[in-house]
């Protein structure tokens, strides 16, 4: 399947993401401003840390074909403004619309306008 990143800054929440992940077929790798942008075809990451948005917009410009896929504790969350498109996770999430949003996020071509929620 795909090589999926993942920051999450909780290290049991980022654990956690790498084995539903890993069940749903995806390779993973911790993401973290070392991330070579060819070394994943989708990040994960949590929309309401600076940091996980900032590595997102910096993968989309080095990369416009990346799958995003933004979990958050909110519906609008206003740190992903621009970084569609893009799938959103909102939280709390079950393993199969985890596994769902990156299989949608994956197959989702570079030129879609808009975020689905």
């Amino acid at each position: 399947m795909a090589r999926v990143a993942i920051f999450e800054p909780v290290q049991e929440t980022r654990e956690l993401l790498e084995r539903l992940l890993r069940r749903h077929g995806h390779e993973t790798v911790t993401a973290d401003a070392a991330l070579d942008p060819a070394d994943a075809d989708a990040l994960v990451f949590e929309a309401g840390c600076a940091s996980g948005v900032a590595l997102a917009r910096l993968l989309r410009a080095a990369r416009p074909d990346v799958a995003l896929v933004a979990c958050s504790p909110v519906p609008q969350p206003h740190g992903v403004a621009g970084l569609a498109p893009l799938e959103l996770l909102v939280q709390p999430f079950s393993p199969a619309q985890l596994g769902r949003a990156v299989s949608v996020a994956l197959s989702r071509p570079a030129t879609a306008a808009t975020a689905r929620a």
